[in-house]
């Protein structure tokens, strides 16, 4: 089962390997709905339920290229479903992701300033830097 290219998931257990999963996941859910969490959610709850059951949720990992267990599938939705009602509700799938995906538009910024910063610097102190 293969979640990356940067971390062999199978060196990984318990917990780590569901963390790496799940920052999987939050990438791959930035790139295919620009950084939407209720476009993802809306995507996944494919009977305007209001809530993502594991067949759902299964989808939508395969809409983002991610194949996983039926067992690892059970494991996230126990992760998000804090009342236990065997399905992910919009505010348990807003609250799991809206974390990951502020610190990645944080990144996003910081590489923005870095980038800025050297758009500003004169290309003489870049050469004297380089050479």
């Amino acid at each position: 089962m293969q979640f990356s290219m940067r971390v062999d998931p199978e060196t990984l257990t318990g917990d780590q390997r569901l963390d790496h999963l799940e920052q999987l996941i939050a990438e791959k859910m930035v790139k295919e709905f620009g950084g939407s969490i209720e476009n993802a959610f809306n995507f996944a709850d494919g009977d305007s339920s209001g809530a993502i059951d594991a067949a759902e949720f299964r989808v939508l990992l395969r809409r983002l290229d991610i194949e996983v267990s039926d067992d690892v599938i059970e494991e996230l939705m126990d992760r998000y479903d804090d009342d236990d009602n065997h399905a992910i509700s919009a505010i348990e799938f807003e609250l799991r992701y809206r974390f990951r995906r502020t610190r990645f538009v944080k990144f996003l910024h910081e590489r923005q300033d870095e980038r800025e910063l050297l758009l500003s610097t004169p290309y003489t102190m870049l050469f004297f830097v380089v050479f």
